[in-house]
């Protein structure tokens, strides 16, 4: 803050900076609070805070040398938490303790070099771990920003994490029902699994929406009508992981009107009057044992163990299978890029397979 005076031996009006904020030392957490007189105008009272904000800066850049990998990494996250959501958060928090801290917290910074984070994520393949290529991935982003920012804190001299190579597993044919498969369970579910499960299956299957969008549906979003369903929501956790209502989807896309038959929506205002809903259809915990009820039923019928989200890759693939426009398709799923809608969501069936021979003998013929 600046502040006018005036001078007792000059009798000239003067300017003073009184507990100007300039910064917080990561290290040690206190913040720097500056005071001054003496200035003969505001102008020149700024400039002085503007220099003492750069030379505060500059000193607290330089880490000492001991500095180990889970001090790095504290004040990384305290520098980057204020721009993340409370999701991602959560999910850093998650792979420090999983993944990151069992081999690196105790560790010297200035000792950890590229083949030692390379042997780390090879062995992120094992079977005790197993990770995904996806996760690993993001694990490599993650150790990137953080010894990225002792490159420019001038504790080490070059990133290790810039050039590892992350391992590639074998890809795995993401599981899809066929349309009997769908529709078996669709039938056989209405009287073994109990009605907010098999009102969860239904939805995912003619909706085509992610598992946290059915989860965060309330009876208002439902119109009969039109036969329509607004999907505005998803269900996310805080940085603590506990679940909650996220009001914005995954992206503007994912907000949409999706219409639905009239047989599933007559399905939901019955469940809603037996279970007297007036708010959310279901509950968290609805929403973290479903995967459980549906392997049990799955596995009970020997059906492939489609997960919950595999039922929108079903919901995609099917519409394909049917001649859906690709457009039309991505629109329903919420995507914001028809790319993912064609590499990741549509699946080739068999029946296509066979349509596509049969189409090319016909027309040759």
């Amino acid at each position: 803050m600046i502040k006018e005076y005036i001078d007792k031996k000059t009798n000239k009006k003067m300017y003073e900076i009184v507990g100007e904020y300039i910064g917080k030392n990561l290290l040690t957490g206190k913040e720097k609070r500056i005071k001054k007189k003496g200035f003969k105008s505001k102008k020149e009272a700024n400039l002085y805070i503007a220099r003492k904000k750069m030379e505060f800066e500059s000193d607290c850049s330089i880490l000492p040398e001991n500095t180990t990998f889970e001090s790095l990494f504290n004040i990384w996250f305290d520098s980057k938490k204020h721009t993340l959501s409370s999701s991602t958060i959560y999910g850093i928090k998650r792979d420090r303790k999983n993944y990151l801290f069992p081999k690196l917290a105790s560790l010297p910074v200035k000792k950890i070099n590229k083949l030692y984070i390379q042997n780390i994520f090879n062995n992120f393949l094992s079977d005790e771990l197993n990770l995904s290529t996806a996760t690993m991935k993001v694990l490599k982003v993650q150790l990137q920003s953080i010894f990225e920012y002792a490159v420019d804190a001038e504790l080490i001299h070059k990133n290790p994490v810039k050039k590892i190579i992350v391992p590639k597993k074998d890809a795995k044919v993401k599981k899809v029902f066929t349309k009997d498969e769908l529709k078996f369970l669709l039938e056989k579910g209405k009287t073994e699994l109990s009605q907010n499960y098999y009102i969860y299956a239904r939805l995912l299957a003619f909706t085509g929406a992610r598992p946290g969008e059915i989860a965060a549906l309330q009876i208002t979003d439902f119109d009969s009508k039109k036969l329509e369903v607004t999907i505005n929501k998803t269900i996310s956790r805080n940085e603590n992981g506990n679940y909650y209502i996220k009001n914005k989807p995954k992206n503007q896309h994912s907000v949409r009107t999706s219409k639905i038959d009239k047989d599933t929506i007559d399905m939901v205002f019955e469940y809603m009057r037996n279970k007297k809903i007036s708010g959310r259809l279901f509950s968290n915990r609805n929403y973290i044992y479903f995967g459980h009820h549906l392997k049990k039923f799955l596995q009970k019928h020997n059906l492939p163990l489609v997960t919950p989200h595999g039922f929108r890759r079903t919901h995609a693939t099917l519409l394909s299978e049917a001649n859906v426009p690709v457009k039309a398709i991505q629109a329903q799923l919420g995507h914001a890029n028809i790319t993912t809608t064609l590499d990741i969501y549509t699946q080739v069936t068999e029946k296509q397979k066979n349509d596509t021979i049969i189409s090319f003998k016909k027309h040759i013929s």
